[in-house]
């Protein structure tokens, strides 16, 4: 049967396209190879990077953050969301104690972002829980002072002058918050902390202070474990850097966050 001359010409035509479609890549003429659109591969790395990046959120509500720090691991393989998977990961190493990793991904990603306050806050946070108070009191002293309206960073401060036996500058800086967020819910909490370590003083013995309310105290070898569990964590649920709304949009959203800075 000989086909009428347009119809042959529309399937020279289709045969010589596919043909020079096949020579340039685009598509294969072998049935078994995926073909795959311009730009077709990124985007299904970028959907691939942001369920990763979902499932490691779940594992983190479940505490189960060794399984969480590998899908974070493989949500970074999405530039767009690396820094925020890369500091989730951070938070999980922290949440699991393991001080020494959490520090150095905070340190890691501070280099990149000096003036990042929740990184400086994490690494602050950090060195207390190893229980160097000394540098972390060095360290929330400075927050403090450069940020004087964060009531958290200032609640932490408090504690750890508690931590290291500086009740009468602890009193001082809790006038200070009193008077800055008299409605803040921490309050009676963090008094009752100072009024029970000024009960365990020794009569007529009171802590040895500075002059200067902004000054660092000196460090305790051992920590308080009942003062230093009351210290607001930079890695408790609500403080994570994903919206708590449509989670097909948390990743989007956690990577918007780590551009951003706190």
């Amino acid at each position: 049967m000989i086909l009428p001359r347009s119809r042959t010409v529309c399937a020279l035509s289709a045969a010589l396209l596919c043909a020079a479609f096949a020579a340039s890549g685009c598509v294969s003429a072998s049935s078994s190879q995926r073909v795959y659109l311009p730009g077709e591969k990124d985007r299904i790395l970028r959907n691939l990077a942001a369920e990763y990046y979902t499932l490691a959120e779940g594992f983190a509500k479940q505490s189960q953050y060794a399984k969480a720090i590998g899908y974070y691991e493989l949500a970074k393989r999405d530039p767009s969301l690396y820094r925020a998977a890369y500091y989730r990961q951070g938070c999980m190493y922290a949440l699991n104690k393991d001080w020494s990793k959490a520090e150095a991904v905070f340190s890691d990603l501070l280099l990149q972002d000096p003036e990042n306050v929740t990184l400086q806050a994490s690494l602050a946070y950090i060195a207390a829980m190893r229980g160097d108070t000394e540098a972390a009191l060095a360290q929330y002293e400075s927050l403090v002072l450069h940020h004087p309206y964060d009531a958290d960073l200032q609640i932490n401060y408090i504690y750890l002058l508690l931590d290291a036996g500086d009740v009468d500058k602890a009193r001082a800086q809790f006038a200070v918050l009193a008077r800055r967020f008299p409605t803040n819910g921490s309050l009676e909490t963090v008094e009752k902390r100072i009024a029970e370590k000024e009960d365990g003083l020794p009569a007529g013995l009171s802590s040895a202070a500075p002059d200067d309310d902004t000054a660092g105290g000196g460090a305790d070898e051992s920590l308080d474990e009942e003062v230093i569990s009351d210290m607001r964590s930079e890695f408790a649920e609500e403080e994570q850097p994903e919206s708590n709304g449509d989670e097909s949009g948390s990743a989007a959203d956690a990577a918007d966050e780590a551009d951003g800075g706190a």
